[in-house]
């Protein structure tokens, strides 16, 4: 029996090839989580914020209870949070994660700065891993290492290694701030691969160096100083 046009059209229907698609979750550390959309429905779901951090949000926020829970979702945005004065106190008790944030508005770490939050959060390992997830280490890095405070107070904390800095960056960020710098610096135990145009533009010196511990030797050993280098430094 020959074929029918609805048999063809099966046919080829049946040899078209079908869409290719490659799951997140094979690009894992090879792309920023933050470019990733959910697109699901469970994976959206998972972004609302659930009774108990609305219930939470009452503490701060001049609307009553009745209304947040009446509210939609997407209406307890960015905009919201920043009316309402909510707190970093109060998002962090309420379990509210960077990720939630930032499908609710708090689309950047600028944003995530205007809330309230500083270099001081990130301290908190489980936050500043989440916030990697949601906004990738540079963003961070832009808005929350731009002063010697911050240099100080992200040194030697686990955050250092999430967020991929060096001692050399942290000095650069204390520039002509020496106090700052020495108090970076003592929270480390060598200098190694420290540039010593670096250690120059901190305004250190030797008498510095020597009190934290620093030789000359050591420091031409750690960062490869030449001896007009350490001659600048007061060696």
């Amino acid at each position: 029996m020959g074929w029918g046009l609805d048999d063809f059209r099966a046919k080829v229907a049946s040899l078209a090839p079908k869409p290719f698609v490659l799951h997140p979750s094979l690009f894992a550390g090879a792309i920023d989580a933050s470019v990733i959309t959910p697109a699901h429905p469970r994976t959206r779901a998972c972004m609302e914020y659930t009774l108990r951090q609305r219930m939470s949000l009452v503490i701060e926020a001049s609307v009553t209870a009745e209304s947040l829970l009446e509210m939609h979702d997407c209406a307890i945005n960015h905009a919201f949070l920043l009316h309402h004065h909510i707190s970093p106190t109060l998002i962090r008790a309420a379990k509210i994660t960077p990720l939630q944030l930032k499908a609710h508005g708090t689309k950047t770490a600028a944003n995530l700065a205007e809330l309230g939050f500083t270099a001081m959060h990130l301290l908190n390992e489980a936050w500043c891993s989440d916030c990697i997830a949601a906004y990738g280490a540079s963003a961070l890095l832009d808005e929350f290492l731009t002063s010697t405070n911050d240099a100080v107070i992200l040194a030697s904390s686990a955050a250092i290694a999430h967020l991929g800095i060096s001692l050399g960056l942290l000095l650069l960020v204390c520039a002509s701030q020496p106090s700052a710098a020495r108090e970076v610096l003592a929270q480390y135990k060598s200098v190694r691969n420290v540039p010593p145009t670096t250690l120059l533009e901190t305004g250190l010196r030797s008498n510095d160096l020597v009190a934290l511990g620093y030789t000359k030797e050591r420091i031409r050993c750690d960062t490869y100083a030449s001896e007009a280098q350490l001659a600048m430094l007061g060696f």
